[in-house]
């Protein structure tokens, strides 16, 4: 059978972004269990936020610290990925793709210019931003002269069904 929940698909059937970030911000809550339209509550999407994190760090700051620092800080890294969180370090090196008339322009280097590098990537799952401050503050980026970027993520593919939250 296939589950079918048209909640989770407002994003997609919306005319533009604003007002799907509107809907989103205003209307829809941080966590919601929404029931499938076939089934009923038995089966049920379980949405979360998620929330785009960009790690800046220079190489020459973690080199820094001592190894005991560096340690403690990896630490947390290790606990925000047992949670099942995706992260991945990037190399420093970037190719930059434009292609604003169709044809594409490609460019080494960074589309941005930036006096610390983008050191890697996290996509967390959370409640809200608070608790994602939480987790990060204390992440090697965030405590080695670097810092987080946070972005909450408004529509994304990974959709996955969960039983529902009692």
């Amino acid at each position: 059978m296939v589950h079918f929940f048209p909640a989770l698909m407002l994003g997609v059937i919306t005319p533009s972004v604003s007002e799907w970030e509107l809907f989103v911000i205003t209307k829809w809550p941080q966590r919601a269990t929404v029931p499938c339209v076939r089934c009923g509550p038995s089966h049920a999407a379980v949405r979360t936020m998620k929330f785009l994190c960009l790690a800046y760090g220079a190489e020459k700051d973690w080199n820094d610290l001592s190894k005991s620092e560096q340690d403690t800080l990896l630490a947390q890294d290790e606990a925000i990925r047992k949670r099942g969180t995706l992260m991945a370090a990037v190399r420093t090196s970037a190719t930059t793709v434009r292609a604003w008339d169709g044809t594409p322009t490609i460019t080494e280097g960074s589309f941005t210019d930036t006096t610390v590098p983008l050191a890697g990537f996290s996509v967390i799952e959370a409640d809200d931003i608070n608790e994602v401050i939480r987790l990060v503050a204390n992440t090697p980026c965030a405590r080695a002269k670097g810092a987080i970027e946070i972005r909450p993520i408004l529509v994304i593919n990974d959709f996955v069904l969960k039983p529902p939250i009692p």
